[in-house]
């Protein structure tokens, strides 16, 4: 008989809870047994000897957890919101058969109450062009190299993606990786000749994997016949609506995309490294001196110029902020700072990073095309006068940018500070030179936990999903994304996550000793990196996967990844698969002796519960938790 004890300062329950293992002819676990706590008048092998007086019996009932596979995680995360999302493959024979089997299945994305308002109709873009008198322009995804001038944010359009879209259109001009234009293929097979509606697919990054989000280029039209969707300036150009409307598909299968962040819309686009920084002192997470403020934009600034990563930063509330006019007229509900230009609860793409005479200072835009910044290093400020060859060390035209708004703007990184509440970066492996390593699975809580008085795992991990790193020195990042279940936004946004670092490679039973805790996220991604010494020594680490405030089952993917090829294995369970258990609930009273005095007292006496076992069981191994 195997005994585990575990004792938590001020408990006033205790969960008891006993597995046994049992071998059938079809393979699967089976257990027949009566838990109950004993009242001292049941004759068993064990001598109690009088034991304390107890509750009257309670029998458990009998508890199997159903083990789930990668492969099966994987395939449940292809259904999204109702969508059939496929692996997305390369390969010539991918590409014949998604023609032959899906050439129609479109996206249908509902549309956002603004667009509603202004809705004409719905209209393919050989159509749109006809009508706007393009008829010698032909739709196409892309007209020469992406650039974040094109990009129009059109009516209600979700200015994350627009940023994310920004800043990868940049640095795919800029490095020549073809980050856009490798995640949209060719027209699948039409069902009609133009003008009727062509189908694309757009490969997006979607639990767990690179998934085929098919759309077409059926757009909503506003009654004086410009786009409410976000578009391209260059008329016939698709790729803006193409990608907006494919991350709209697999965010709830609506324009009216909301609770995203440029991290999240940067990883379902690229697969690459989401980190968000908060920017308010008192926020879990931030840098606590200022130091670690400029060494964060330092480090940010050094990818930036190395094609490392993209950037991009934003707003919560401010305090001034209220409804503008212009940005009503363009579709847009948020409120403006009267006194900064800022506009609150906003994203902003980071066009260029850079330290010039000792400032540190970034170019941003509002993806709105227009408002912009008025404090230090605005377009028309006194401080490019007071700072003679600034202007002109950052290739920036002063007068003419005070002429025009067309949203874009310096600012320094210290006002950023003040002003921003979030950093947001997103860093390419690739050019990283990093190695990936992906693990597919599920939290399926062991019955005898969720049954038990914990309200989570935040006491005890022992159940928790775990796994060992043999690990070599040098970087180290850890990403968990989880998988949202279908049709239940409200209930997955009050799910937080986060993955931890322990050191050594064996099962934590106890939340002790922590080398990293990672901060719990309710976003797709939660992101844990190993820093400091601990990331420069050789040693083993347990990675493990955490919720709070919760127990309940979700799919997740633990991407791991370092400068060096590292060994990752999933631990043993604390109980083996092929155990069936029950769970008894029990309370120390007065009239009882507490357990640890009754072990201490009589040391091969057992707790006052017995187990019943039929005689051919007898020999099974038998195990008890308290």
């Amino acid at each position: 008989m195997l005994g585990r004890l575990c004792c938590f300062a001020g408990a006033t329950a205790a969960i008891v809870s006993i597995w046994q293992r049992k071998t059938v002819p079809n393979g699967k676990a089976s257990l027949e047994q009566e838990v109950g706590q004993s009242d001292g008048s049941d004759e068993s092998e064990f001598d109690l000897e009088n034991p304390p007086l107890a509750p009257p019996a309670a029998r458990g009932p009998i508890y199997r957890c159903e083990v789930v596979l990668p492969e099966t995680v994987l395939q449940e995360g292809s259904s999204v919101h109702g969508f059939h999302l496929a692996p997305w493959e390369e390969h010539e024979e991918y590409w014949e058969q998604l023609n032959q089997e899906s050439p129609a299945q479109g996206s249908p994305v509902s549309l956002s109450r603004m667009q509603k308002a202004a809705m004409s109709e719905w209209c393919c873009m050989a159509e749109w062009l006809r009508r706007q008198g393009h008829r010698d322009l032909e739709p196409k995804i892309f007209d020469g190299v992406p650039d974040s001038s094109k990009i129009r944010q059109g009516r209600v359009t979700d200015c994350s993606l627009m940023s994310v879209l920004s800043v990868l259109a940049d640095y795919e001009r800029t490095f020549g990786d073809p980050v856009l234009r490798n995640i949209l293929h060719p027209a699948l097979v039409p069902n009609s000749a133009p003008p009727a509606a062509q189908h694309y697919a757009c490969r997006l990054f979607v639990n767990g994997m690179p998934r085929c989000v098919v759309v077409d280029d059926t757009v909503p039209v506003a009654t004086n016949g410009r786009l409410l969707c976000a578009h391209s300036a260059v008329p016939h150009e698709l790729w803006v609506l193409l990608i907006e409307k494919a991350v709209a598909t697999i965010m709830g299968g609506s324009y009216a995309m909301r609770g995203s962040n440029p991290c999240t819309d940067a990883f379902h686009i690229t697969g690459w490294i989401p980190e968000t920084f908060p920017l308010k002192p008192d926020c879990e997470g931030a840098p606590s001196t200022e130091s670690e403020f400029m060494e964060m934009f330092d480090t940010a600034q050094k990818g930036f110029a190395n094609g490392q990563c993209v950037v991009c930063v934003g707003t919560t509330e401010i305090a001034d902020a209220t409804t503008n006019e212009l940005a009503v007229r363009s579709g847009h509900v948020e409120g403006v700072s009267v006194s900064t230009g800022l506009v609150a609860g906003h994203a902003y793409p980071v066009l260029r990073c850079c330290t010039v005479q000792g400032r540190r200072l970034l170019f941003l835009k509002n993806p709105w095309g227009h408002t912009r910044w008025k404090g230090k290093f605005s377009p028309g400020d006194v401080q490019w006068q007071a700072n003679p060859g600034l202007a002109e060390a950052l290739n920036y035209d002063n007068t003419a940018a005070a002429a025009r708004d067309d949203g874009s703007f310096w600012i320094s990184w210290e006002e950023v500070l003040r002003f921003f509440s979030h950093f947001y970066i997103a860093w390419s492996p690739a050019a990283l030179s990093l190695h990936s390593f992906a693990v597919h699975g599920c939290w399926n809580p062991w019955p005898h936990f969720v049954h038990s008085t914990l309200t989570d795992d935040t006491d005890l991990l022992a159940f928790n999903p775990q796994l060992l790193v043999l690990f070599f020195a040098g970087w180290f990042r850890v990403r968990l994304k989880r998988a949202p279940p279908v049709n239940e936004e409200a209930d997955y946004n009050s799910h937080f996550v986060s993955v931890s670092i322990y050191q050594g490679g064996s099962r934590v039973c106890c939340p002790n000793s922590v080398l990293e805790q990672g901060i719990f996220s309710n976003g797709e991604c939660a992101l844990v990196k190993l820093r400091n010494d601990a990331a420069n020594s050789n040693s083993d680490f347990t990675l493990v996967v955490s919720q709070h405030g919760a127990k309940r089952e979700f799919n997740y993917t633990l991407q791991v990844y370092t400068q060096r090829e590292v060994l990752i294995e999933e631990l043993p369970p604390l109980v083996p698969r092929s155990y069936a258990s029950s769970a008894v609930r029990g309370e120390w009273t007065r009239r009882e002796v507490p357990l640890l005095e009754l072990l201490s007292a009589h040391p091969q006496r057992p707790a006052p519960y017995c187990v019943k076992l039929r005689p051919t069981e007898a020999d099974q191994p038998l195990g008890l938790l308290f």
